[in-house]
């Protein structure tokens, strides 16, 4: 397998895990949920630009971004933008 220079580029990743979400879905039941996960998903796969971009659910609250040839502070803006969405 040939790796290029693709070894040498930076990678960017980003987090996201939504505070108290048990308490949203005690209150409003699993199916409300579930809805507003996609919700919050969808919000945040907006925030992508290039397509080379990662967005995914990894966890039952937890999302990640991954960003190829990208710096720390780029996914820490994607990661504001999601927020702000």
């Amino acid at each position: 397998m040939d790796s290029g220079d693709s070894a040498k580029k930076p990678i960017a990743v980003a987090l996201l895990d939504i505070d108290s979400f048990k308490l949203y879905n005690d209150a409003y039941g699993h199916p409300q949920g579930d809805y507003c996960l996609q919700q919050i998903a969808r919000a945040c796969k907006a925030s992508i630009v290039r397509a080379t971009d990662c967005f995914a659910r990894y966890g039952g609250e937890e999302f990640g971004l991954v960003i190829p040839d990208a710096e720390a502070r780029c996914a820490a803006r994607s990661r504001s933008a999601c927020a702000r969405r």
